[in-house]
């Protein structure tokens, strides 16, 4: 049977939660749940958190080349401007500009 936790920093399943976070740091596109475009180059899996997309969707998108992407070694970035312009690229619905 589960049992409701006594401390409200806790959600159902005992786990710390993350403070409210403010107005102006809130994302347009993630329903305002989590800061935006806060650092220079993201990896494949931050860039598809932020993009709300999968990896494979990422990797799609950038080999077809509409989202640009980098490699610094072994590893590929995706840089925030990037992620901009491509996001306004995207068509949208109803062909409303």
């Amino acid at each position: 049977m589960h049992r409701p936790s006594t401390s409200s920093n806790n959600n159902e399943r005992g786990a710390a939660t993350c403070p409210p976070i403010p107005p102006e740091q809130r994302s347009p596109y993630d329903g305002g749940g989590a800061p935006f475009f806060d650092q220079f180059a993201y990896s494949i899996e931050e860039t598809a958190r932020i993009t709300s997309l999968g990896r494979t969707a990422v990797y799609e998108e950038i080999k077809a080349r509409p989202l640009k992407a980098r490699k610094a070694g072994r590893r590929t970035v995706v840089i925030a401007d990037d992620i901009r312009q491509w996001l306004a690229s995207l068509p949208q619905i109803n062909g409303v500009e």
